[in-house]
């Protein structure tokens, strides 16, 4: 299919393109995309179970709507494997087995995506996945990228509710990469994460707004700190946690904690259950070692949760310590 598509969609609804095998088609494998000459909307239920080989660009989305993209084998092409551009509207994109992709694995440009997840990526050029210009999701979680020759996961120009719970090792550069260039740029939560083996574990640069939890560095050439603006490391110890102590007092509970370390503040979270269902009810400076809960139910068993947390100097990064639980105390 020199110069041609596999399967194009175009001015049309469908529901699912499935268990197609696709090889050597030069151009691209699959592409659901608007004529420019009539503007019709494009959907597509479900892009599943396809194996493309050997295209251009094995799958690529633009100015369409597509509710799944899950479960195909894309290897290997001379460009970007897997592109959801223009205006795209695209629910998930998930467990997709992706290698040797030409450029980066997955970008996703200008679109909303709900979420990326658990998708394996080796060996791409530059990047495992790519969220740029605009793109706005949901979650981008357990995915796993290896071997990139630039970095695993980069962001930049874009805002992303989770980047959590992602493996990512041996990129020649930087495990995950947040870029403030795009004053757009934000990352509401990074947790969870294992990077190992990379040059670098984490880079932000550029003023992007980004909370970081706690996640897994070991054995990253250049250290496993959090690198803020290239001038200085932080890392997890910087934000050590703080036991939480409580104790009825009166119609009340009392919460006593010890500051330890460099910290901006400490949110506090409550619940019924030590496992889940925590609420968060106060948040306090570095200099409150106490609180005072007031609205607690009598005969009800409260547990408590501190988040100690720290706001690096000159930037929109905070950095969250793990919790501390407290024990079980009956109002």
């Amino acid at each position: 299919m020199k110069d041609g598509y596999g399967i194009r969609v175009s001015d049309a609804a469908v529901g699912n393109i499935t268990s197609n095998v696709i090889q050597k088609s030069v151009n691209l494998g699959i592409q659901a995309d608007v004529n420019p000459n009539t503007s019709m909307a494009v959907s597509v239920k479900r892009i599943n179970a396809n194996t493309i080989k050997s295209a251009r660009i094995a799958i690529k989305v633009m100015k369409a709507t597509v509710s799944e993209i899950h479960s195909n084998a894309l290897y290997p092409t001379t460009e970007s494997t897997l592109m959801v551009c223009e205006n795209s509207v695209v629910g998930t994109i998930h467990k997709n087995a992706i290698s040797k992709s030409g450029d980066t694995a997955i970008i996703l440009r200008k679109s909303k995506v709900t979420q990326v997840s658990s998708n394996v990526i080796s060996a791409p050029k530059p990047h495992g996945i790519y969220c740029y210009e605009g793109y706005g999701t949901q979650k981008i979680l357990s995915n796993t990228v290896t071997s990139a020759k630039e970095n695993g996961i980069y962001v930049n120009g874009a805002v992303v509710n989770n980047l959590d719970s992602n493996v990512v090792s041996s990129c020649k550069n930087i495990g995950i990469y947040i870029n403030g260039t795009d004053t757009k740029t934000q990352v509401l939560s990074v947790k969870g994460n294992k990077v190992s083996a990379c040059a670098n574990a984490m880079k932000i640069v550029k003023g992007p707004k980004v909370n970081v939890y706690v996640n897994s560095f070991t054995k990253n050439s250049g250290g496993n700190q959090y690198i803020i603006n290239g001038n200085k490391q932080y890392k997890l110890s910087n934000v050590p946690s703080t036991a939480i102590n409580a104790k009825k007092s009166g119609n009340t509970i009392k919460l006593t904690w010890a500051k330890k370390g460099s910290v901006s503040g400490y949110l506090l979270y409550r619940s019924t259950k030590a496992t889940g269902g925590f609420a968060k009810i106060a948040g306090v400076s570095a200099s409150v070692k106490a609180y005072t809960d007031k609205t607690a139910k009598a005969k009800t068993v409260y547990y408590y949760r501190l988040f100690p947390y720290y706001k690096v100097p000159g930037t929109q990064v905070v950095i969250y310590a793990n919790y501390s639980l407290s024990k079980g105390i009956k109002r």
